[in-house]
């Protein structure tokens, strides 16, 4: 909710806090703890700091395929979200590779 508001610092703490709280409970490879780094990857990408963006994806991606497997809407999820940070970027085309990749998921998991 902060990050919604532009609290980029309290929407940071706040995740942080959680994904502390997540680790300690479930451990760094558990689906609450991927997506607590995604939701911190999302207010990254809003602030503008792409790299701490992509870094916060590409672990929560990681841990995620690992979980679920290749074709699960979480992971379409996170791939649109890196795709959004390479569009912000100037880099379209990787950017489109992987919003494609990400609705392929989606309509797979939907039977489309």
């Amino acid at each position: 909710m902060y990050w919604k508001k532009g609290s980029y610092t309290a929407a940071l703490t706040t995740l942080s806090d959680s994904l502390r709280i997540s680790v300690l409970c479930y451990g760094e490879d558990h689906p609450d703890s991927a997506e607590t780094l995604s939701s911190i990857g999302m207010v990254h990408l809003a602030r503008g700091d792409y790299e701490a963006a992509m870094k916060f994806y590409q672990v929560s991606l990681r841990v995620k395929r690992a979980v679920y497997g290749e074709d699960h809407p979480d992971v379409a999820r996170v791939l649109i979200r890196i795709g959004m940070v390479y569009d912000e970027g100037g880099r379209h085309g990787k950017a489109m590779r992987l919003y494609k990749q990400g609705l392929a998921i989606q309509r797979l998991s939907l039977a489309l």
